[in-house]
């Protein structure tokens, strides 16, 4: 299959991180303690298989991440999902995220209010998401909130207005304590401490799946966590929606060290059915919204959707990637009046 190939993805993806780029010194200095912990074995490599089916036939997709560091970058070859076969331990992904995840990323070791302010103005999206879905009613009172990987929890502030008792929990105390000199409460912990705070009407796990290193089993744990009327809302950069989501159908762009798994939505669906929970809606750009089984059911165990399905996603990728960069290189450069015009030319 050429165009799963390292070539095409070098040909394909201008962003190959030879030298990569960085935001501030802080992500540099960041990634310079990764390469070195990577290599002195603090931060120790494991081969796995696939989180989502367990298996461990695959298709070679790249070697490395956007910013150069060693990740081994898969496509399951009996179900629709692209993994890191090679990761980081489970030891050293709780050291990662709590010494190293923020500074590498973000660039910062603790947030600012803008940063917060744009945490808020995502969690405003969610809300009207999951109103627009029917899912929740717009007034709260009486529910219970909690957000996995909250960070800072600005997200969950217009959940807080709508009259919901909120709660986020996160790895890097930083971040709690910025969040909590907001008012918000916040707890440190990740998705294995979700039966220490009982049960939640509503779950949110933004940008947290593709970061587990057992996904089903996480799912598992929010389920177990839901009550009766619970929903759990959760978003992952989605494999059919580069496009969409900044990184300009540029897979290298997208890979990187923290992203463990890369769902397709029939993966993602798939797996939050195996855990047992009820799809309400769905959306191709990653995002899924699941409530509990209703009591007493047996949910029969769900057919595993066909690894075509990320074939699929890549050839698109691959297919649509030099228009992408085109359109990028025309937003950028030719003025606004110009730029209508010059997209018709060229089709």
């Amino acid at each position: 299959m050429g165009l799963l190939r390292t070539r095409e993805i070098r040909r394909l993806s201008p962003s190959l991180p030879k030298l990569p780029k960085f935001k501030n010194e802080t992500q540099r200095l960041t990634h310079l303690v990764v390469v070195e912990a990577i290599r002195n074995g603090e931060l120790m490599l494991i081969e796995v298989a696939c989180p989502i089916c367990g298996s461990r036939e695959f298709d070679h997709i790249a070697s490395v991440d956007r910013q150069g560091l060693p990740v081994q970058t898969v496509r399951c070859l009996r179900c629709p999902t692209l993994y890191s076969r090679r990761r980081l331990s489970d030891s050293a992904l709780e050291k990662f995220y709590s010494s190293y995840y923020r500074d590498l990323y973000v660039g910062q070791s603790t947030p600012n209010q803008k940063w917060f302010d744009s945490q808020v103005e995502s969690g405003r999206k969610i809300f009207k998401s999951l109103l627009s879905a029917k899912i929740i009613p717009a007034k709260l009172d009486g529910f219970r909130v909690i957000e996995v990987g909250s960070a800072a929890g600005g997200g969950l502030v217009p959940f807080h207005d709508a009259g919901a008792s909120v709660l986020g929990i996160d790895f890097d105390e930083n971040y709690l304590e910025f969040g909590r000199s907001k008012g918000i409460d916040l707890q440190l912990g990740g998705i294995s401490d979700l039966g220490n705070f009982g049960l939640h009407d509503i779950v949110i796990l933004k940008d947290v799946l593709e970061h587990l290193p057992s996904p089903i089993h996480s799912l598992e744990l929010i389920q177990s966590v839901l009550s009766d009327r619970g929903v759990v809302y959760i978003q992952v950069p989605g494999l059919q929606a580069l496009k969409f989501l900044g990184y300009r159908n540029d897979l290298l762009r997208y890979l990187q060290l923290a992203h463990l798994c890369h769902f397709t939505k029939e993966s993602l669906e798939y797996s939050c059915q195996r855990a047992g929970l009820r799809v309400l809606h769905s959306e191709l750009r990653g995002v899924v919204i699941c409530g509990k089984a209703s009591p007493g059911s047996k949910a029969a165990t769900p057919d595993l959707p066909s690894p075509k399905h990320a074939v699929d996603a890549l050839e698109n990728i691959y297919r649509r990637r030099l228009m992408t960069a085109i359109d990028h290189w025309l937003r950028s450069r030719v003025p606004v009046k110009a730029k209508q015009v010059v997209k018709t030319l060229i089709r």
